[in-house]
């Protein structure tokens, strides 16, 4: 559970408006947009949400020199 929620949907807008991007570069937009939440959880929420959108095939991971860089998918 967590101590801050968002309304529904807000993460995932959160991680779309800020692509391409890190994991930790969307953890920051996160604890700008939610005051007082923890970086470990602002981090947990940026990943849960790439991972849903991964899931849903509208981002992919790019692995590359700079390390996991996720963008939106060119098909969706």
């Amino acid at each position: 559970m967590h101590d801050r929620p968002l309304s529904r949907g807000k993460c995932r807008r959160i991680v779309l408006a800020a692509l391409p991007c890190t994991t930790s570069d969307v953890a920051e937009v996160i604890q700008a947009e939610l005051v007082g939440v923890s970086r470990k959880s602002a981090v947990q929420r940026a990943y849960m949400a790439l991972c849903r959108l991964r899931d849903s095939g509208h981002v992919v991971q790019d692995f590359g020199t700079d390390g996991c860089l996720w963008r939106v998918h060119e098909n969706s």
